[in-house]
């Protein structure tokens, strides 16, 4: 199956922070070994002189490639000490539905808080002394 193209719309447009933030050195073995390029694929984006253009080269091989590619792809980062480009790109354009999820959570946990203040105050203002013991 081919990559989404929620994940093909992040390569492309976080190309630019993609290209200066990922360093290949220590990750062609990584790649490798997650099947994400072969030993043919490697030196087909070696051959480009600078490592922006390598760089370029592999996200259009991983954007011809599947989600559990860009999955892996994700993992060979971490594992080779380059997480933040993970969390601060890749993951940060795309939120999961646990993410949507907990913004919700937190969102309601806001509005009863907020309901709760507004409670307090209006009850010492107006001097109310019934007490709502699920707020206190």
């Amino acid at each position: 199956m081919a990559l989404s193209e929620e994940r093909k719309l992040i390569l492309t447009d976080k190309r630019v922070e993609l290209v200066a933030s990922i360093k290949l050195h220590g990750l062609w073995s990584h790649l490798r070994s997650h099947k994400i390029v072969t030993e043919q694929d490697e030196a087909r984006i070696k051959f480009n002189r600078t490592s922006y253009e390598q760089i370029g080269k592999l996200l259009d091989h991983l954007a011809r490639r599947t989600d559990r590619d860009f999955k892996a792809f994700c993992e060979c980062l971490e594992a080779d000490n380059q997480g933040h480009v993970v969390t601060e790109i890749l993951r940060y354009s795309a939120p999961s539905p646990s993410n949507e999820e907990k913004s919700h959570y937190e969102l309601t946990f806001r509005l009863l808080y907020l309901i709760y203040r507004y409670y307090v105050i209006f009850k010492t203002t107006v001097g109310i002394t019934t007490e709502i013991s699920a707020f206190e």
